[in-house]
C-alpha cells in the first residue's frame, strides 16, 4: 500500500493470513507535498523531488518483493493542487506508478 498524503509518503507491505494483516515493511516519508499549498495553489518543489525520489525507491522494493496489485491512495493535495495533474504523469514516467486521487469521502 502506497498513501501519497498532504505531508507524508507511506508504503506498507503486508502479509496476509486469511482474515489478518500483519505489516512486515513499513516507512514514512515527510515529503511536505501540501507545504505550499495555501500560499500558491501549487505542490511543494522540495516536496515533489522527495516524493518522487521516494516513489521511485518504494516502486523497486516493491518490484524486488514481486508485489503485484500495488494499492495506491492520494489525498488531499494531489487533488487540489494546480499541478498535481503534471506530477501524476511525472510519477506515471518515471515510476509506471497509476496514482489516482480519491475523493475527501473516501
Amino acid at each position: 500500500m502506497l498513501d501519497i498524503g498532504s505531508n507524508s509518503i507511506r508504503f506498507v507491505v503486508y502479509e496476509i493470513y486469511g482474515s489478518h494483516f500483519t505489516p512486515v515493511y513499513n516507512e514514512k516519508v515527510l515529503a511536505g507535498l501540501g507545504r505550499d499549498l495555501k500560499s500558491t495553489g501549487r505542490l511543494s518543489e522540495d516536496g515533489k523531488r522527495l516524493a518522487l525520489e521516494s516513489l521511485a525507491r518504494f516502486k523497486a522494493i516493491a518490484d524486488a518483493r514481486d508485489l503485484t496489485g500495488l494499492l495506491i491512495g492520494a489525498t488531499a493535495a494531489m487533488r487540489e493542487a494546480k499541478d498535481a495533474a503534471a506530477f501524476i504523469d511525472e510519477i506515471y514516467a518515471v515510476t509506471g506508478l497509476k496514482v489516482t486521487p480519491i475523493s475527501g469521502k473516501e
